[in-house]
């Protein structure tokens, strides 16, 4: 296994999870003590492939070296959520698992790639922590909100300014494309990813 993350909840202090990424970055394994930690019982582990890119877990590999996320339900601990690049929750302790959220659209819910926290408040709200911001969720994934606007946290890598147009920028950010300066406060996305 190449990284690990521990989940834990107040509705019962005996269970324990510990999620890992294989060594190719995808899912390596989801791992239930209901003892404390004393002992662990496999869950679920490669299918589907929760830390890759595609909506059905059907690739391989992943982003289980940047992005690793787990939060499991403060009133019910067999409710699981899972981030990588995607969102994915489980019902049953983790040993199946459907995705919340995916970072394209792809027929579920949209929600910014690369799931770094995850967290429930004393409600019962889900939030998720990514590198667009901050979502949160109060159904358990069935509907995601964007509420970072206003948060003014995009990082610039690169900066190009035009030789005949001095109010013409491109700006090349870290996971939230390429923005486009029109003159100095209109700004528009031209392109995605990094």
């Amino acid at each position: 296994m190449n990284r690990g993350l521990i989940g834990v909840t107040p509705s019962n202090p005996d269970v324990v999870y510990i999620l890992y990424s294989a060594n190719d970055d995808g899912f390596g394994g989801l791992y239930k003590s209901n003892n404390q930690g004393i002992s662990f019982e496999l869950q679920s582990e490669n299918v589907p492939n929760i830390f890759g890119w595609s909506a059905n877990g059907g690739d391989e590999g992943g982003q289980g070296w940047y992005d690793l996320a787990l939060a499991v339900s403060p009133t019910n601990e067999n409710i699981v959520f899972v981030g990588g690049v995607n969102c994915w929750w489980s019902n049953d302790g983790g040993q199946s698992f459907d995705i919340s959220s995916h970072w394209q659209g792809n027929g579920t819910e949209y929600v910014h790639a690369d799931q770094h926290m995850l967290r429930f408040d004393q409600n019962g709200v889900l939030y998720s922590g990514n590198d667009g911001g901050i979502y949160k969720t109060e159904n358990l994934g069935a509907l995601w909100q964007d509420i970072s606007d206003g948060l003014q946290i995009t990082q610039n890598y690169k900066i190009g300014i035009s030789q005949t147009n001095p109010n013409l920028l491109l700006a090349g950010t870290q996971d939230n494309g390429t923005l486009r300066a029109n003159d100095e406060y209109d700004w528009d996305a031209v392109r995605g990813g990094d």
